[in-house]
C-alpha cells in the first residue's frame, strides 16, 4: 500500500485482508480494534475503496473519537463524493 506521494504505508511483506464494512449500529472507537486492523473508506456512489493510515487518524484525532464522528469526512479521491460513504475494515497479514 503506498501513498500517493510515495510514502508506503503498510510493509511489502503485509497484505489487509478485507473483513467488511463496520456496522452502522455500533461505530467504535479508534481504540477498539487491535492494532494490525486497519480502517478505509467506501464510497456510496462509485464503490471505490481506499485505506487509511491508523495513526495519522489518531494523531489527528485521538484515540477515544467515535468513527461514527469522523464518518462526514470521508471523501472519495475519485468522484469527489462525501455523503453517505461507509467505515471499512481489514486485518494485515504476512505474504
Amino acid at each position: 500500500m503506498k501513498h500517493r506521494r510515495g510514502i508506503n504505508l503498510v510493509p511489502d511483506s503485509f497484505r489487509v485482508i478485507y473483513e467488511g464494512t463496520v456496522s452502522r449500529d455500533l461505530y467504535p472507537t479508534l481504540n477498539a480494534y487491535p492494532e494490525w486492523y486497519v480502517f478505509g473508506g467506501r464510497c456510496s456512489r462509485c464503490e471505490r475503496e481506499g485505506w487509511l493510515d491508523r495513526q495519522q487518524l489518531i494523531r489527528r484525532f485521538g484515540t477515544n473519537v467515535f468513527l461514527n464522528q469522523l464518518r462526514p469526512m470521508l471523501r472519495c479521491m475519485k468522484c469527489g463524493n462525501k455523503g453517505n460513504n461507509n467505515w471499512i475494515i481489514g486485518k494485515m497479514a504476512r505474504d
